[in-house]
């Protein structure tokens, strides 16, 4: 390329540009892999809120992956609360921790976005406009107001 200079120092030069384009790439890498963990974050909040904001639509949240699976017997939601619903209604009458439930749903197929399942669920149970669920006896449990028809409280209602 460079006819006036020697094949060692042509060498040489085409060696730094090369550790220059190298070390630009290695930023531009890392950039990349920073911007897709930001973008991570926020679809998954976005998703957090999509779930939150169906209760107030009366609405499913609009989640990428499939909400509806069909079987030949019947129709599996992954809506977190129906899902947390089914399990409530299996263990009957006892109540459950909302970790342990979260991690149910989750097994069952529900979604629950972002870093805390059992706290988005616990929000979902407390917000729950059909008052299904109930905190019987202890804390940070839940079972359903069927089978605690004389607990004068749903969940999420304040005490005056």
């Amino acid at each position: 390329m460079y006819s006036d200079i020697n094949p060692e120092d042509e060498r040489a030069l085409y060696t730094a540009r090369l550790e220059k384009i190298e070390e630009q790439l290695g930023a531009v890498l890392k950039e990349l892999s920073e911007l897709e963990a930001k973008r991570r974050k926020l679809i998954d909040q976005r998703k957090a809120f999509q779930t939150l904001l169906s209760d107030y639509d009366d609405t499913e949240p609009e989640i990428e992956e499939n909400t509806v699976i069909k079987t030949h017997s019947k129709m599996i939601t992954t809506a977190p609360r129906e899902i947390a619903y089914e399990v409530l209604k299996e263990h009957s009458p006892a109540d459950m921790h909302y970790r342990d439930l979260a991690e149910e749903v989750l097994k069952r197929g529900g979604h629950l976005p972002g870093s805390d399942p059992g706290a988005l669920l616990n929000s979902l149970l407390t917000s729950d406009k059909s008052k299904r669920f109930v905190r019987p006896y202890r804390r940070g449990c839940y079972a359903l107001r069927e089978d605690y028809p004389d607990l004068e409280r749903s969940v999420g209602e304040r005490q005056i």
